[in-house]
């Protein structure tokens, strides 16, 4: 009881006048506009916070005004929850808009563990001002909609600056929820069936560049992938350590958690892996455990635990065969290009099914010409030599009458697979 009887007589709510000489503690009770900060500062279970404030090391407060208090509907007897959220809009030092560049984020002084996730680091939020208007907004989310605006800048006082702004900042939430939230449900979808969502959610410090739903598709669906694949795919998107925009740097490399790299090309607008690119869509989403850039493409390493069927879906002058082997009537085809194999597969490209006119109707039939351009083995081109007959997978008897597997010469491909890639896996 003493300790908050002299807590109240410390800080209790005096007739301030808005000055320079003034703490931020003291600029805020002073401040009509403030005064439900100012309600909140002043209660005792709140000490620490009031006292940060009320000291002399300097802090920058991006303030709520009371209309975003009222909107956000705090409960202030969730006091360890609200606490953290009140020093996430306390930055360390005095930082006056006329010091902001266009584009900053910032480290704020909310860094407990079960808010934020970035392995003792202090939680960011982002600060942007426009070159032609001077006008300052926050980000602490998704651009454009975890927003809030400063409507009342650069109030001067003894250990820094107040900025007060319309709308109570909120924790950045979990990587997947922040997915969710923007739409990448095609994303969200890949990662839970991989069993990657503890992974994305908890891992301190990270970068993940994020595919929209529309790049999935035009990979050909997260469904094309093996399990296996599919994590290769999803961890060569996520880059130990948070870099922001501001820290991207053209011709920039970056290890992916995957192993291998990515390259920056900021000149572009896009990041390029060893075999696709993305652009840069919408930058800089916070995340509690890193930060999320959303990209127009699915980046592909190029050592993979790719099956051939994988390797069908993402060549795009093999897009006739894909349609046909993603068919549910050859659904057999696509399960043995799935399988361990090793095979070759003598693929024929979009031109050389044009040619050939085939009827995919003739289902028993096409599916053994399919299984006829796979030979058992993995034979790089290398490795073949003038003349070579090797073993096609195909069967069937009223096709092929021979007691042992169709062979294939090498060659001299048959007719329907003469404008083949080679593909092998």
């Amino acid at each position: 009881m003493k300790l908050l009887s002299l807590f109240a007589l410390l800080f209790a709510p005096l007739a301030y006048s808005q000055t320079s000489t003034n703490t931020i503690w003291q600029n805020v009770n002073a401040m009509t506009e403030l005064s439900t900060l100012a309600s909140v500062l002043d209660d005792p279970r709140y000490a620490a916070v009031a006292t940060a404030l009320n000291g002399t090391t300097k802090f920058t407060l991006f303030a709520p005004n009371n209309a975003a208090f009222a909107a956000a509907g705090i409960d202030v007897n969730n006091v360890d929850a609200v606490t953290q959220v009140l020093l996430y809009h306390a930055v360390p030092g005095d930082i006056p808009s006329s010091a902001l560049a266009a584009t900053n984020f910032v480290a704020t002084a909310s860094n407990s563990a079960t808010y934020v996730t970035l392995g003792g680091d202090y939680q960011t939020v982002g600060v942007y001002k426009n070159a032609n208007t001077g006008a300052v907004t926050t980000s602490f989310g998704i651009p454009g909609t975890n927003f809030s605006t400063v409507v009342n800048a650069d109030i001067a006082s003894s250990n820094g600056q107040i900025h007060v702004i319309d709308k109570v900042e909120n924790f950045p939430v979990l990587t997947s929820s922040t997915a969710s939230t923007a739409g990448l449900s095609t994303l969200v979808s890949a990662v839970a069936r991989v069993n990657l969502v503890d992974d994305v959610d908890n891992t301190p410090n990270i970068t993940i560049f994020a595919p929209t739903n529309a790049a999935f598709t035009a990979a050909g669906g997260i469904t094309q992938f093996s399990d296996a694949a599919l994590t290769t795919i999803l961890t060569y998107h996520v880059v130990p350590g948070r870099y922001f925009s501001t820290q991207l740097t053209e011709g920039q490399v970056l290890t992916t958690l995957q192993g291998e790299k990515l390259t920056v090309r900021l000149s572009q607008g896009k990041i390029e892996g060893n075999r696709t690119s993305g652009s840069l869509s919408t930058t800089d989403v916070i995340t509690k455990n890193g930060v999320v850039h959303v990209i127009g493409g699915v980046l592909l390493p190029s050592t993979t635990a790719f099956t051939i069927a994988d390797l069908i879906t993402q060549t795009t002058e093999l897009s006739t065969l894909n349609t046909v082997l993603t068919s549910p009537d050859y659904q057999a085809v696509e399960d043995a290009l799935n399988s361990a194999g090793p095979f070759t597969l003598f693929g024929p490209n979009n031109a050389a099914f044009t040619a050939a006119n085939i009827d995919t109707s003739a289902v028993a039939a096409v599916t053994q010409v399919l299984l006829y351009h796979a030979v058992t083995g993995k034979f790089l081109s290398t490795d073949l030599a003038a003349k070579n007959f090797v073993n096609g997978i195909e069967s069937e008897s009223p096709l092929v009458n021979q007691r042992l597997k169709q062979k294939v010469n090498a060659n001299n491909i048959v007719p329907f697979a003469r404008k083949a890639a080679p593909v092998s896996a």
